[in-house]
């Protein structure tokens, strides 16, 4: 009932149902090692997300749980192009959570550079830095090469220009 409140972005149902279910709850996942922070992540339920890296049984524990691919609600977030989701991924699990990588090697960048989602991957950058930009995959590619792969040249740019302008600000 946790996945099921999380992805339709039930907040309020979901604060009940973790209050009376408690951690054992919340930290069930389906078959696939997706919980329901995964889920609320997945999709784009920032509220939802929200309730579950404040809640006492939730939390940063939570957030950190992977999927049977090594995909964190992180990835989920970013693939989805979902930024406010992403935000409180970050505010809750901070660059722990940013940093890491799935099964493939992948990181949410990665993730997030496949869709061409820039918003989505201009939230990770600020919490990853360029430390997160040079993760490579197994394969060897950066979150720059999936972008130029899939022939997504505006998230690379887009980025470069955001860095320089950070640099003009600094």
């Amino acid at each position: 009932c946790a996945w099921i409140a999380s992805m339709n972005g039930h907040a309020e149902a979901l604060r009940v149902v973790a209050d009376a279910g408690g951690t054992e709850l919340l930290m069930l996942t389906d078959n696939d090692g997706m919980s329901c922070a995964y889920w609320a992540a997945r999709s784009g339920r920032g509220e939802a997300l929200r309730v579950l890296a404040s809640h006492p049984h939730g939390g940063k524990r939570l957030l950190l749980l992977a999927s049977t691919r090594g995909e964190s609600c992180a990835h989920a977030a970013a693939a989805g192009g979902h930024t406010d989701a992403l935000q409180v991924v970050v505010e809750a699990g901070g660059q722990e959570l940013v940093m890491l990588t799935d099964s493939g090697g992948a990181s949410c960048a990665h993730k997030a550079s496949d869709g061409a989602h820039v918003d989505a991957l201009g939230v990770l950058i600020k919490a990853g830095g360029k430390e997160l930009l040079m993760i490579q995959s197994k394969t060897g590619g950066s979150c720059a090469h999936s972008a130029a792969a899939l022939g997504h040249t505006v998230a690379p740019e887009r980025e470069r220009e955001r860095e320089r302008e950070r640099e003009r600000e600094r």
